[in-house]
């Protein structure tokens, strides 16, 4: 396993993470949604580095933004997911 692979896709995640509370104005860092955007990043390296793409200098930028890219689409699936269960739940519980 090459750990290389799985820092670049850290460093992707908090790239990531960081950009959403730039893009925002006066809003606070939440520990939570950092600790989830870095958790998803980690898997995302670690599926990655279990293909065995080996990491390059040249191959650096380009793999930032693929890993920022499926961080992203990754999180974006699970946020949906999460809150399609939540309303769902919140449906059935006020028809009961």
């Amino acid at each position: 396993m090459d750990i290389m692979q799985l820092v670049w896709v850290v460093v992707s995640a908090a790239v990531f993470a960081v950009s959403g509370y730039l893009k925002s104005v006066g809003e606070k860092p939440d520990p939570v949604k950092l600790a989830a955007t870095m958790l998803v990043g980690a898997l995302v390296g670690l599926a990655f580095t279990f293909t065995g793409a080996p990491v390059s200098e040249e191959a650096v930028g380009a793999m930032l933004l693929t890993y920022v890219g499926a961080v992203v689409l990754i999180e974006y699936w699970l946020k949906a997911i999460v809150r399609r269960v939540q309303a769902w739940r919140k449906k059935t519980a006020s028809v009961s």
